[in-house]
């Protein structure tokens, strides 16, 4: 598969992973409106090991997620009370380590959370 097809399916599982998130929440993980909810990342997009990590990627109002660039603390206690405590810490550690997705491994998200 080429690179661009790849990059497609990627886009293709923001997208749908995005609508999962706010399906599944229905607050701001952040402040608690419920107004305005996009998929927020607690470790941003570009880190492809925690890109889909569903403990990453909670609803975020628009404001905290970009007037606040994720508002970090308040996201980092939040996710330690959701998930469970140093599941932040263990998303950054995540975050380092290199993750290349592969067609299938990318279609089978997609199906996951549609």
């Amino acid at each position: 598969m080429t690179k661009t097809s790849l990059s497609k399916l990627v886009h293709k599982l923001d997208i749908v992973l995005s609508r999962y998130i706010r399906q599944r929440d229905t607050e701001c993980i952040t402040c608690g409106s419920t107004y305005g909810l996009q998929c927020g990342h607690f470790i941003g997009r570009t880190a492809m090991s925690t890109r889909f990590d569903e403990r990453n990627c909670n609803a975020q109002c628009g404001a905290c997620n970009s007037n606040e660039h994720g508002d970090f603390d308040a996201y980092k206690y939040r996710i330690d009370e959701k998930w469970g405590e140093g599941t932040a810490d263990e998303l950054v550690r995540l975050s380092k380590q290199i993750k290349k997705y592969d067609e299938y491994e990318l279609q089978e998200l997609i199906k996951k959370y549609r």
